[in-house]
């Protein structure tokens, strides 16, 4: 009898070391799933809300971000390497955000892991951030006008993503052009050729007019009216 019952005892003690050594398992990929691509929560003003972030990336966008460190050439440090996930993946040999959620990125001179965000835009802006008329005013989703008479007197224009709140979202490296649509006779675009600056137009008047420049980058669609004199 008492050697039954110790082997009874070491049973149940095998047995509870097995469920120990299961639910440590469990955790430890609940763990991983949550920090590889955790969705953004939704706060009660409706705002999507990853905390502890280090950018906020646009779905869609080709990830980039640089670390900074004012003591390093151009202020940064280095550039991080991103390890893909149910979030981002390599596609053509770029790191691509294909889903909302996180991902993480580090490099070699700062070696600490970092967290990025990845939330779907819901909105392009346009930013007046350049007029050589006098009319008009600088600002998000202004109204431009021009005169057909000086087309050398242009405006220009910056297109910013956004979240459903308002908040800006990066674009990363994506050097893909808006499409745009709604104005090919009154006036004409000129994107701006600076690799930092993709989404940024040289506005040109062509003839008068009043017309809805129509644009898309991402999934996310804005517009801005424009005039001509």
């Amino acid at each position: 009898m008492r050697f039954l019952l110790a082997n009874a005892g070491a049973l149940d003690y095998v047995g509870a070391m097995h469920r120990i050594a299961s639910m440590v398992a469990l955790a430890a990929c609940s763990s991983t799933s949550a920090s590889d691509s955790a969705k953004p929560t939704i706060a009660a003003s409706g705002c999507p809300v990853i905390s502890g972030a280090e950018e906020r990336f646009a779905v869609g966008a080709v990830a980039d971000h640089g670390v900074a460190d004012m003591r390093a050439d151009h202020g940064n440090l280095c550039h991080d390497t991103f390890a893909p996930n149910a979030v981002l993946v390599m596609k053509d040999g770029q790191p691509t955000v294909t889903g909302e959620g996180t991902f993480t990125g580090t490099c070699k001179e700062s070696p600490s892991e970092r967290t990025y965000a990845a939330i779907r835009p819901a909105r392009l802006a346009v930013d007046v951030n350049g007029l050589a008329v006098s009319d008009g005013a600088l600002g998000r989703d202004k109204p431009l006008t021009l005169d057909s008479k000086t087309p050398d007197k242009t405006a220009w224009v910056h297109l910013v993503l956004l979240d459903r709140c308002g908040e800006e979202l990066s674009a990363g490296a994506s050097q893909d052009k808006p499409t745009t649509s709604g104005c090919d006779n009154v006036v004409k675009l000129r994107w701006s050729t600076e690799m930092i600056r993709p989404r940024e137009i040289e506005v040109v008047a062509v003839a008068p007019g009043t017309c809805t420049l129509d644009v898309s980058y991402l999934g996310a669609t804005g517009k801005i009216v424009i005039t001509v004199r």
